[in-house]
């Protein structure tokens, strides 16, 4: 149980590669983004583990991802669970800021946030540059999440959701 001003109430990373097997990472603050975990331009591997109770804070301009907020970055989530995460804004579980974000035998549950209640998926484009981001969904569960829109994902028009091999969703706002 931690708490951050900023961004990554339990681990902040910048340009790294973070590992994470067989543990729980729970009852985080954020002031800002990344309630449990913060992953900027790295590399992010959850494995066998669980991200519970974890809350991103702010109302202004952030407040993103209650569980993990993702800013260019990879993340692998195996055989895990995130549930009872908050966010303000976007992404109560997963809030992905033009990364590319794989859920493979996960569960996403119990999240809350004002967009994406489980996942956001956002979409960004200045002048000539665009920024997207891809989350790819293997044998996961996405369902109980609780947001105004997009209670289980919310994706953002360019971004893009890939779901194969036997997904389950709770609403049909996907």
């Amino acid at each position: 149980q931690n708490s951050a001003g900023e961004s990554g109430g339990g681990i902040a990373a910048n340009e790294s590669t973070i590992i994470i097997t067989n543990s729980a990472i729970a009852n985080n603050v954020a002031g800002v983004d990344g309630g449990g975990i913060a992953n900027y331009y790295g590399v992010l591997t959850i494995t066998s583990s669980t991200l519970m109770g974890n809350t991103a804070s702010s109302q202004s301009p952030e407040g993103d991802g209650g569980g993990i907020q993702t800013s260019a970055g990879i993340v692998h989530l195996t055989n895990s669970t995130l549930s009872g995460n908050s966010a303000l804004e976007e992404g109560g579980g997963i809030d992905n800021d033009f990364g590319t974000v794989t859920l493979t035998n996960s569960t996403l549950t119990n999240n809350t946030a004002a967009e994406g209640g489980g996942v956001s998926n956002e979409f960004a484009s200045s002048g000539s540059s665009v920024f997207t981001s891809a989350l790819i969904l293997q044998r996961s569960l996405i369902s109980g999440n609780v947001a105004s829109t997009g209670a289980e994902v919310f994706n953002e028009t360019g971004s893009t959701v890939t779901a194969n091999h036997f997904n389950l969703f709770g609403h049909k706002d996907l």
